[in-house]
């Protein structure tokens, strides 16, 4: 790097704030013998650089045994871990990056040692990297290719209109049809929905299923969701047959409202989809000019080869040097390519696929894919994918993933032993680990005021439907306000709901109601539908888990053992602290 031959790096501090600071001073490098205080009388200046940032990672920030680890490792790291991840921003800004440095320079002095071991020359992961290779010139080109396509917003708003719709909708429930068929004929001559619903649930000819609340298609039963999907606002449902056996039924339904909610994370991946689309569609289009310019097939040929029949068979085939295609500054492809594409397709036999005539249908498909194969070699070549810093590190990374997984299945692996004991006593020093939670499956009505809350309270200890209560309670807030609480229709655990409601939760058994106020100051009748305990979980039915955890530590433990075994003996400097501001020099461990 050209700022490496007018500065020294001196330190790299870590910053709560997601960056590094990297000291500088005047000079060149210091010689491998000198220790990082041979440096304190220099002059330095502080640069604060975002850690994330293309334009730095390849400052170096440790070196070990003269194998420089640079930034774009560590960024590399974290958006590999959790702890780089978006979910996880505000821990990882003020996360100790030097904790992850010391997880790299173990990896480092590891598959080192894997190297001086001849690791890296073993078939299985001289063959690993090579496929890789291949991969990530292919990724990379892709990336290059699809670098500069924007995303249609009109698109995504669309997309994301489709995803985010929902329904609002009242509906009943008959045990027999023709109870439904009356009703259906009621609303066709002019009566309210409502009357007519209420009535019969009065009857007891009816249940209430309509929650009141908006759902989404996935929430519904298929032939619900594609009738719901045709009916306009105000509209009613046929009467629709819904389970079977003892559980058959007929519904009505009456749509009451449409709504598309705005949600960010709804938004950007209705973006992150349509971006992939415009993204495929510009790898066709590329790959479509390419073939305009240099490929040439003979059609004649190709027509004429019968992979399926018995003369000249598969065998012949595989020795004709005929060119079907051409693609200009490449190696042409002939029927022996083809056959042994097919061939390697049909890995059972091609004899078996021909008598079922999936051959020859394959033969124009496979034919595109070796002839896609020498225009992006082609290209990858014309663009330099090979030469750039991102495939380097790819590689690099991946190959010392590769000889570290080596020198773990031949070295520390065998060394791990786990007895019954082990396993035995870390079950017993976690039983919080082996718990299960409690688990709550709650629905709710919300009120602005206690009166109306009270109110609605007091009709369902009395055995008023809640379902029902949902869909016609007077006085109950929208559901969608940003401020008013939102429960899932799943089972959820106690521990992750809010303390207000966790409090008022306590002790709750399932078709039980509680009141619970707000801090906004709404009212929510709670509905406990189901309630399930925590509970230990037995060591046999968690065996198998500990046994995992437990070899995994005594893995990393054995790891951290040979990484100190090596580091005693070789040449670590770190210019990288937990620090907030620079260090004198770096830290040097011979």
């Amino acid at each position: 790097m050209k700022i490496l031959r007018i500065c020294t790096v001196t330190a790299i501090a870590v910053l709560i704030t997601g960056r590094v600071t990297l000291a500088f001073s005047g000079g060149s490098l210091p010689d491998e013998g000198k220790t990082g205080s041979a440096l304190s009388d220099v002059p330095s200046i502080s640069i604060s650089v975002p850690v994330m940032s293309p334009l730095f990672e390849n400052v170096p920030i440790a070196e070990v045994n003269d194998e420089v680890i640079r930034l774009g490792e560590l960024s590399s790291a974290l958006t590999s871990s959790h702890e780089g991840r978006k979910e996880g921003g505000k821990q990882a800004a003020r996360m100790d990056f030097s904790a992850i440095l010391q997880r790299l320079i173990n990896v480092r002095l590891i598959v080192q040692e894997a190297r001086e071991m001849g690791m890296d020359e073993l078939p299985a992961v001289k063959e690993a990297v090579k496929d890789h290779g291949q991969t990530t010139m292919r990724e990379l080109l892709i990336e290059d290719i699809t670098k500069d396509v924007k995303v249609d917003e009109a698109e995504v708003e669309k997309l994301r209109r489709e995803v985010s719709k929902e329904w609002k909708i009242k509906s009943v429930l008959f045990e027999k049809e023709d109870d439904a068929k009356k009703m259906e004929e009621a609303i066709k001559s002019g009566k309210d929905f409502d009357e007519i619903a209420a009535k019969a649930i009065e009857d007891k000819t009816a249940k209430s299923r309509g929650e009141g609340g908006y759902v989404k298609a996935k929430d519904l039963l298929p032939d619900i969701a594609k009738v719901i999907a045709g009916m306009e606002i105000g509209a009613v449902s046929p009467v629709i047959k819904v389970g079977s056996g003892n559980n058959e039924g007929f519904t009505i339904m009456k749509l009451e409202d449409i709504r598309y909610p705005e949600d960010p994370e709804v938004t950007e991946r209705a973006r992150g989809a349509v971006l992939d689309v415009a993204k495929v569609a510009a790898v066709r289009n590329f790959k479509r000019e390419a073939y305009k310019e240099t490929v040439k097939i003979n059609g004649k040929l190709l027509d004429s080869l019968d992979f399926e029949a018995k003369e000249p068979g598969i065998e012949k085939m595989l020795k004709d040097k005929r060119v079907i295609a051409t693609v200009k500054g490449e190696d042409p492809v002939t029927v022996a390519d083809l056959a042994k594409a097919l061939s390697e397709k049909f890995f059972h036999g091609l004899e078996k696929a021909a008598e079922t005539k999936q051959v020859n249908e394959k033969k124009r498909e496979l034919l595109d894919r070796l002839l896609e194969k020498r225009l992006f070699d082609k290209e990858e070549l014309k663009r330099g994918i090979k030469d750039t810093n991102k495939f380097k590190q790819r590689m690099r990374e991946y190959e010392d993933s590769v000889l570290f997984s080596a020198f773990a299945q031949r070295v520390l692996i065998p060394e791990v032993k786990t007895s019954e004991q082990d396993l035995k006593a870390y079950y017993k020093e976690h039983p919080g680990d082996y718990t299960t939670p409690e688990m709550m499956k709650v629905s709710d009505l919300v009120f602005e005021t206690r009166e109306l809350a009270e109110n609605a309270l007091d009709r369902l200890n009395r055995g008023a439907d809640f379902y029902w209560m949902k869909s016609n309670a007077e006085g109950q807030l929208d559901s969608s306000k940003p401020d008013v609480l939102s429960f899932p229709d799943t089972t959820v655990v106690t521990r992750n709901l809010p303390e207000g409601v966790r409090k008022t939760l306590s002790g709750a058994k399932s078709e039980e109601y509680r009141l619970y106020q707000s801090p906004e100051g709404y009212f929510y009748v709670l509905y406990v539908r189901d309630v399930v305990p925590s509970a230990l979980q037995s060591f046999e039915d968690v065996r198998k888990e500990i046994e995992k955890k437990v070899f995994n530590e005594k893995l990393n433990a054995s790891v951290g053992e040979w990484a100190d075994k090596l580091r005693a003996a070789a040449d670590v400097k770190i210019y990288l602290s937990s620090s907030g501001a620079p260090e004198k020099g770096p830290e040097k461990t011979d």
